[in-house]
């Protein structure tokens, strides 16, 4: 049995657009090139680099998401799920391949970082009763959901078995964090503090729009020689001025 296993869940429609944003949808931005690869193949690597015991593309059965076929390394597995929410598709591929925990990425987080997952690692297996591990900020609110976009959440596979049960809320079940968070008492939580240097609000890494993506491909051009880990990502954001008040001001906007 696979311990923790990794999953790139990518929709073809985001769930927000109904909100009226101007947001990239999830299989469009998967697409994108980044360091001279797609976002897809980008985050695969990335995650890859923590200890997980493999990462795996979860798609729904739909005719635009089977165009990222081509741009996922061939050593990747790809699941397609014929479930028509986000919840659904992940328990989906849970019952198939029975881990015991799995983190979710989040394909608008180009910036996630192997560091901070394998943290959640080590916790999840510390605390063997929680169903979910993440990062909160001082206010308690979660940083998964948060603009700063290097973040993934860990979760028990028996508790989104559940959750897949229980959760009838069309809303939550496109929002597993929310379905799963919310129900503090059915599904135990342990989320970590937010590193200190990220507890400001000058930092946004999570891409929802075109101005959002600019500054991705700016930081990575920038820093092409140099490992991203989040503390050298985020000082070099506060050593770029423009750059800096650029992402303070898109949080303030929301």
């Amino acid at each position: 049995m696979l311990n923790n296993l990794a999953i790139l869940q990518i929709d073809s429609v985001d769930q927000d657009q109904a909100t009226g944003r101007n947001r990239i949808a999830p299989v469009r931005l998967a697409q994108r090139m980044i360091g001279g690869k797609p976002l897809v193949e980008w985050l695969i690597r990335r995650v890859g680099e923590s200890h997980v015991d493999g990462v795996m593309v979860v798609l729904p059965e739909e005719a635009d998401t089977k165009t990222l076929l081509p741009l996922i390394p061939s050593d990747t597995p790809v699941h397609f799920s014929r479930k028509q929410d986000s919840l659904g598709r992940l328990a989906d591929v849970l019952r198939e391949y029975q881990p015991r925990g799995v983190v979710r990425i989040p394909v608008e987080h180009p910036f996630v970082d192997p560091a901070l997952i394998d943290r959640m690692l080590t916790t999840a297996a510390t605390f063997e009763k929680c169903d979910i591990v993440g990062y909160r900020y001082k206010n308690g609110a979660a940083a998964v959901d948060s603009p700063l976009g290097l973040f993934a959440e860990w979760y028990r596979a028996k508790a989104v078995l559940k959750a897949d049960e229980v959760v009838e809320d069309a809303v939550e079940r496109n929002d597993i964090s929310r379905a799963i968070l919310a129900r503090p008492d059915w599904f135990p939580q342990h989320l970590l503090p937010v590193p200190t240097q990220l507890e400001g609000a000058d930092v946004r890494l999570s891409v929802s729009g075109e101005e959002d993506w600019e500054n991705s491909l700016a930081i990575v051009d920038a820093m092409r020689c140099y490992d991203l880990d989040w503390q050298d990502v985020v000082r070099f954001i506060r050593e770029t001025p423009h750059l800096r008040q650029r992402m303070e001001t898109m949080n303030q906007i929301g």
